[in-house]
């Protein structure tokens, strides 16, 4: 810095000249600062400006977030919501493509004998394997005296035949056996044994006549009988078994038998049992 009036250089915080005694006009003091109090304002950092657009950018890129997320799952939702619609049509179609095309028709009465099929195989592979002693003939049928497991108030199952329209019901603890005149059941225990039969009765046999016959076959004594227009029943003890049989008589002979060691009193309640439920379901 010089002085004004004679030129002479002078040191910067100088307010008169040395040389001339003049006044200094320094123009940094007449505006309140100096040299040295610029170079600190500009050096100054504006923090605080910097936090607030810091603050700003943070927010704005959260609500832009937030906004993506939900647009997102607003769009998945939508289209769960068609796919699920998609469904419903096709579900709903299926059945009318199946009734309007008689195609299909022989593949769904294919798929019936099927399944018809594997019940009646299934059916069969439940049934043990008859011992050498098994007979076709009742009377031959080899019951186990003596032994013990009996079931007391059982459950029962029912047996229909829609073919000879009639029902029957089971001991459902009984192990089946098919027979080539109908079904066998009997006790795991081979305490006691159930037929059930049926076919046409081409020879048009009264219900007497049958009752008749069914005596005269097993021979032993008659401890009950009773018959009717379209019915039989009797009740016969040979050889410490009892051999009882309800039949149903018209165009059709349905009948069961229940044999059981006579000892066995408790296998009275099953007889009662299942005559009170052997029906006819043609009347």
């Amino acid at each position: 810095m010089v002085c004004n009036k004679c030129g002479y250089q002078l040191s910067r915080d100088a307010s008169f000249c040395p040389q001339c005694g003049s006044k200094v006009k320094n123009s940094e003091k007449k505006h309140g600062f100096s040299e040295g109090d610029s170079e600190k304002r500009a050096a100054k950092v504006p923090w605080g400006l910097i936090i607030i657009l810091t603050v700003v950018t943070i927010a704005v890129a959260a609500v832009i977030g937030v906004f993506v997320v939900v647009s997102n799952q607003i769009k998945s939702h939508i289209d769960d919501s068609e796919q699920e619609q998609i469904s419903v049509q096709r579900i709903e179609k299926k059945p009318v493509e199946q009734v309007s095309e008689k195609e299909d028709e022989p593949e769904a009465e294919k798929e019936k004998e099927e399944v018809k099929a594997e019940d009646k195989a299934e059916d069969k592979a439940e049934a043990p394997e008859p011992d050498a002693e098994w007979n076709e003939a009742e009377e031959d049928f080899d019951f186990r005296f003596g032994a013990t497991g009996i079931v007391t108030n059982p459950d029962y199952q029912m047996i229909y035949d829609n073919n000879y329209s009639f029902y029957c019901y089971v001991p459902s603890h009984f192990l089946k056996y098919e027979t080539l005149g109908g079904v066998r059941y009997y006790a795991p225990d081979k305490t006691a044994v159930l037929d059930i039969t049926a076919y046409i009765n081409s020879a048009n046999r009264t219900p007497k006549e049958l009752l008749d016959a069914r005596i005269a076959e097993l021979g032993g004594e008659v401890t009950y009988s009773a018959s009717g227009d379209t019915w039989f029943a009797v009740s016969i003890r040979k050889n410490g078994v009892s051999y009882y049989t309800k039949c149903f008589v018209d165009h059709y002979v349905r009948e069961f038998r229940f044999n059981f060691p006579t000892e066995y009193e408790m296998y009275r309640d099953y007889v009662e049992y299942i005559e009170d439920h052997f029906k006819r379901t043609d009347q």
